[in-house]
Parts: C-alpha cells; structure tokens; sequence
C-alpha cells in the first residue's frame, strides 16, 4: 500500500511539473506596480496596495493570537493554600 501510495504521488508530482505555465499575475502585477500604486518595490505594492484588505485582516488575526497569548501567560492561578477542599 504505502509503494503504491508513494508511486501514485511521484507520478503526480511529475506531471504537475511538467504541465507547469507562465504566470499570468506575474506580467500584471510587473507592469502595474508604478503605474497604478506609484511603487518601485513590487512585493511591497503586492502586499499593501493590490491586497490591502487581505493584509489588514492577516494582522488583526496575529494581534488578537498575541493578545489571547499575553493574557494566558498573565493569568495567575489562585492561591493554592485558599482553595481547600472542606474536610468531612
């Protein structure tokens, strides 16, 4: 089984990458970049002007982890010696 997993995933593999085509997004995005966003540095236009709101939403989900991060590690347990269980 794992034999022939493995040559059914080299022969995709394979064929991907023989099948492979030009970028059509490459020519645009390298042609565009001054013009319409006025920058020289194109993954920068890429990054804050063609996906701006793409962008802006990946740094509020890295915010909200690191806040959800700081809060876990500044949360104290209680004090062990006031939480006692009643003696019966």
């Amino acid at each position: 089984m794992a034999v022939a997993s493995g040559t059914l995933m080299s022969i995709l593999v394979l064929v991907a990458l023989s099948l492979r085509e030009g970028s059509r997004l490459s020519g645009f995005f390298a042609e565009n970049s001054y013009v319409l966003a006025h920058g020289r540095n194109i993954v920068n236009v890429i990054i804050v002007d063609f996906r701006g709101m793409d962008t802006l939403g990946e740094i509020t989900v890295l915010a909200l982890a690191g806040v959800g991060v700081y809060t876990l590690l500044k949360l104290k347990p209680e004090d062990s010696e006031a939480i006692k269980m009643p003696e019966s």
